[in-house]
């Protein structure tokens, strides 16, 4: 029961971290946009 919870937990780390390397650029870029769409300068 005890390396089915490891291989689990090993699976879902692989899977998180090769989803973070697609989507990580896209996420920030987008986050970006959104921060300096709201963003006003100070007068």
């Amino acid at each position: 029961m005890k390396l089915h919870y490891i291989g689990l937990r090993a699976g879902v780390f692989v899977v998180a971290l090769g989803a973070s390397w697609k989507l990580a650029a896209e996420v920030d870029n987008s986050s970006y946009d959104e921060f300096f769409r709201l963003y006003e300068p100070p007068c």
